[in-house]
């Protein structure tokens, strides 16, 4: 939402000025929803299996590989007279440690999965969990000082912008992967074959 989709829509705009392009950002499972329903012509979202995810819907979808997302520490702002973060951030610091997760869905394996995998593959327990719906929901908490994060952001720009403390994760955990979808036969409208040339590319 905040690194890739505004040079793709910047890309698009060049190329299809007569297009006009709604945004709309429901959790994954909402996205595919949508999908299926032809309320959207296009859907984005992030996938920690993306080879079973491809199986399980290559006669519905025609899916375009967006990429790899790292995934991050994503920690509340450093208070005056507190200790430096270091980066990269040993796994450890989330032992204990108070996080917010999206809700996780048994349609899209996503980051909820990724970070379960993540802190069981160390053997670590957070002193908390809670839930949000999305990615996006998380941020404020985290900025408030209530909780802490393992989120995707490719190259620590996205979050970057926000007030947080965003470092790599020793050892670096499995990164997501970036999917854009649409409905099987639908890149016959050349206005969304443009529009995924333009993610190909």
């Amino acid at each position: 939402m905040w690194q890739r989709l505004p040079r793709l829509l910047r890309t698009h705009a060049r190329d299809a000025p007569e297009v006009e392009v709604t945004l709309v950002d429901p959790p994954p499972w909402g996205a595919i929803d949508m999908l299926q329903q032809r309320r959207v012509d296009l859907a984005a979202i992030l996938v920690a299996e993306p080879d079973r995810f491809a199986h399980r819907h290559r006669a519905e979808f025609e899916i375009v590989d967006w990429g790899e997302v790292p995934l991050v520490a994503a920690l509340p702002p450093v208070g005056e007279g507190e200790r430096a973060v270091p980066d990269p951030l040993p796994i450890d610091y989330f032992r204990d440690a108070q996080m917010v997760v999206p809700r996780r869905t048994a349609a899209v394996p996503s980051l909820p999965e990724a970070v379960e995998e993540t802190l069981r593959t160390h053997d670590i327990t957070p002193r908390g969990v809670r839930t949000v719906e999305t990615i996006q929901t998380s941020v404020p908490l985290i900025e408030a000082g209530l909780a802490c994060a393992i989120l995707p952001d490719p190259g620590r720009v996205s979050l970057s912008r926000f007030d947080m403390v965003v470092r790599r994760i020793e050892p670096e955990p499995v990164p997501l992967r970036a999917l854009v979808l649409a409905r099987a036969g639908a890149s016959n409208d050349p206005v969304i074959r443009r529009f995924l040339g333009a993610v190909r590319s």
